[in-house]
């Protein structure tokens, strides 16, 4: 028997579509994740980017005290950033583990769905012809 035989009776869509749900699944991730570190690398430059105007704006000690009052008001702004991305990142990382959890799942019940028929049938039929033959020895014995 060559492949092209073996494969005319397997549905090849049946057995790829896991493989491709999971793709489609990584490849949605990895979108999000590339799109909020790039919003996130965005920010934090504009950030920096008027911090180094401001400075270049410093020309007399009132500038510059009105500068280093302001850096309280900018620390707090990258720390409520940084916490709002710390909080973005673990709520994708749990929304991803949720998704990937639910397609094995998924996946294990169709696979156990499929095989437990053919399971099913061979201990049964295996006892049912077990007992025939034990029942049938019992009676030679006896007769």
């Amino acid at each position: 028997m060559n492949y092209q035989e073996l494969f005319k009776n397997v549905n090849v869509a049946n057995m790829v579509e896991p493989a491709r749900r999971y793709n489609a699944l990584v490849m949605d991730h990895a979108e999000k994740l590339v799109s909020m570190q790039l919003d996130a690398a965005r920010s934090y430059a504009d950030l920096g980017i008027k911090q180094l105007r401001d400075i270049m704006e410093i020309n007399d000690a009132k500038t510059l005290q009105d500068y280093l009052g302001n850096q309280a008001g900018v620390a707090k702004t990258v720390a409520e950033r940084a916490q709002q991305d710390v909080r973005n990142l673990a709520e994708m990382g749990q929304s991803f583990a949720s998704e990937l959890q639910s397609l094995v799942q998924e996946n294990a019940s169709s696979v156990s769905a499929r095989s437990k028929p053919a399971r099913a049938k061979t201990p049964s039929n295996a006892v049912t012809a077990a007992s025939s033959t034990a029942s049938q020895g019992s009676a030679r014995k006896s007769a």
